[in-house]
């Protein structure tokens, strides 16, 4: 059975939560990946997550057992980011 997903201003406070403690988020090799594909830093993906407004509502994947939470902002270049933020990280 899958869990409800939080609503954007719930996954929006949880994020808020996780980034009282910064060294806690865990950068994926896969976001690494991408951070090195698409030329954006780690300072760039705290600043979205800081700034950033939940844009849809949550995607269930099924492989990983988690909702998905798309947060967009912009990098420190003034580019749009977008980024997909897993709920085993949106609800510490």
């Amino acid at each position: 059975m899958k869990p409800q997903a939080l609503s954007p201003v719930d996954a929006r406070e949880a994020i808020d939560r996780l980034l009282e403690h910064p060294a806690a988020l865990v950068l994926t090799s896969h976001v690494r990946a991408r951070m090195r594909e698409r030329r954006f830093t780690t300072d760039d993906v705290l600043r979205v997550l800081r700034h950033g407004t939940i844009r849809r509502v949550a995607n269930w994947d099924d492989q990983r057992g988690v909702w998905k939470y798309q947060v967009s902002y912009r990098d420190l270049d003034g580019d749009p980011l977008s980024l997909v933020v897993p709920s085993m990280i949106a609800s510490r």
